[in-house]
C-alpha cells in the first residue's frame, strides 16, 4: 500500500501530522520548490522513533542525520524545524508505504 501527497511545514519542533491511512515503513521527502534533495526514511535505518537517519535519493552519499519524524500508526509526524522537511510555510511532496497495512498481515498463518 501506498500514499503520495503534500503537505505544508511550521517550522516548529512540533511539525505537521501527514495522515496515511497505515504505518510508513519508507518515506520519500523532497519540499517543492527547494533545491534540496529527495531524502527517504526507513523504519530500519534507525529502528525507533524519532527517526532521522536517511538516505538521498539523489546521490551516492553515506547515511545522513537530521530531519527527525515519527513513523506513527496512520502515518508521520514531523519532530524538526529543519528546512528540509519541515520550514515555515514551504511545501512538501511525499510518497509512503506501508509497513503493513492491516493487523492481519503480521499473523503466520
Amino acid at each position: 500500500y501506498s500514499h503520495f501527497g503534500t503537505y505544508l511545514g511550521n517550522g516548529n519542533t512540533d511539525g505537521p501530522f501527514v495522515y496515511c491511512g497505515f504505518k510508513p515503513a519508507t518515506i520519500i521527502i523532497k519540499e517543492h520548490d527547494g533545491s534540496d534533495k529527495w531524502r527517504i526514511y526507513n523504519n530500519q535505518q534507525d529502528g525507533y522513533n524519532a527517526t532521522e537517519k536517511h538516505l538521498f535519493l539523489s546521490t551516492n552519499e553515506a547515511t545522513n542525520t537530521g530531519g527527525q519524524i515519527d513513523m506513527t500508526a496512520t502515518g508521520f509526524k514531523l519532530r524538526n524545524n529543519s528546512t528540509e522537511v519541515n520550514g515555515s510555510a514551504d511545501n512538501y511532496v511525499f510518497a509512503a508505504w506501508a509497513e503493513s497495512p492491516f493487523p492481519s498481515n503480521n499473523r503466520a498463518e
